[in-house]
């Protein structure tokens, strides 16, 4: 016949170590969610500022409509940046494959050119009396 009250004594009893263990876990886990709480509004603030937002236009938009778009954009105020880059100046470049360029003309730049190379990151035109040597 059991005995009342033996069954609970079989199980061995319980040490600090799982007791300080399980608090540790558990103050390491507050902490990880405060700091992410902490970060999250710089982490949104970064977030907010590098989203980009690309359009394609049709072939045959003229310069106006180019032009008028490029000023509507540039007039939002959460817009940071605004970059027009032609067809074919995206496909010389692409063709070179450069993603980092300086192109150092002669005395004069071709407009369109200088226009198109401005709007891609990392890629710069100057005139040869400009450059440095």
């Amino acid at each position: 016949m059991a005995q009342i009250g033996k069954a609970g004594s079989k199980r061995g009893r319980p040490t600090y170590a799982y007791a300080i263990i399980g608090v540790a876990l558990v103050l390491f886990l507050f902490g990880l969610v405060g700091w992410f709480f902490l970060n999250l509004r710089k982490s949104g603030d970064y977030l907010k500022e590098n989203i980009q937002v690309h359009a394609w236009l049709y072939p045959d938009a003229g310069k106006k409509k180019i032009d008028s778009l490029t000023n509507y954009i540039t007039s939002i105020p959460y817009a940071k940046d605004v970059r027009y880059i032609t067809k074919e100046m995206a496909a010389q470049l692409k063709k070179l494959g450069l993603t980092n360029a300086l192109f150092i003309c002669g005395s004069e730049i071709d407009g369109n050119f200088a226009l198109s190379a401005r709007n891609i990151p990392h890629v710069d035109v100057l005139p040869q009396d400009g450059a440095n040597f």
